[in-house]
């Protein structure tokens, strides 16, 4: 699901998420993210509660306490929210 359609209390609960950059490959192992300064890869955790799932197509899926979405890098669902 899009992160939009997280319940309201799920998203006002998630750290801040900032996607610079994706890179995408045919070997999944050399796919990247680059989210909050970090480079990641698919398995990583970003904070508590908060994984990496799937880099792919323009958009990585997350695991947020069990909750799994999907956001691009022009998504912003914690816009102001940085520094929290």
């Amino acid at each position: 699901m899009p992160w939009g359609a997280l319940p309201p209390g799920l998203r006002a609960r998630l750290p801040a998420i900032h996607i610079a950059a994706l890179i995408d490959h045919a070997d999944p192992a050399r796919r990247l993210a680059l989210i909050n300064g970090r480079t990641l890869h698919a398995g990583e955790w970003l904070a508590e509660g908060l994984r990496l799932v799937a880099i792919g197509a323009g958009r990585v899926t997350l695991d947020f306490h069990g909750y799994r979405f999907t956001m691009t890098p022009f998504d912003e669902p914690t816009r102001g929210r940085r520094g929290d």
